[in-house]
């Protein structure tokens, strides 16, 4: 929401984006939940679907958000993979497993893409083409974040499987 590159769009095509661009946060928090209110359609939903929700007037921000999480843990949750059955160390096919040793050890992938998510949760500049720029979204918006560097290889390994099973 508040990238220009992935939400907001340009500074000087709609309001959201001129907040975006002039870091300030609560005005487009404003503006989204003025569109919710103002949208027949959602307002109506919204009082529908949210008990603590009356009256468009009682629709907020953080309301706006609630639908989409809803709807993102459906749509994307993921059990069912090889990866996950592992996990209950459930045999894996063989080609699989020869990736698994591989993405934990000579390949080093496991040193950026760990824990539960395969993630650190930390927002890295990863040079997509066609950026026209080197840090943007999230490092642009919240100027505290530090750009990370991937850990030695001297650093043990923060695969489970490969070091509880074998």
């Amino acid at each position: 929401m508040l990238s220009e590159i992935e939400m907001a769009g340009q500074s000087g095509k709609n309001a959201v984006a001129d907040a975006v661009f002039d870091n300030q946060p609560r005005v487009v928090c404003g503006i989204l939940a003025k569109r919710l209110v103002e949208t027949p359609v959602y307002a109506d939903r919204f009082v529908s679907h949210f008990d603590a929700i009356k009256t468009s007037d009682d629709i907020r921000f953080r309301h706006g958000g609630e639908p989409f999480a809803v709807f993102q843990t459906g749509a994307f949750w993921s059990n069912g993979s090889p990866f996950d059955a592992c996990l209950t160390r459930a045999p894996l096919p063989k080609r699989t497993e020869a990736g698994m040793q591989l993405f934990c050890g000579k390949a080093g992938c496991v040193y950026c893409h760990s824990g539960a998510l395969l993630s650190d949760h930390v927002f890295h500049t990863i040079g997509v083409p066609g950026s026209t720029c080197q840090v943007h979204g999230r490092i642009r918006q919240n100027r505290s974040v530090k750009m990370s560097q991937k850990p030695s290889k001297s650093e043990p390994s923060k695969c489970q499987r490969s070091s509880s099973i074998n």
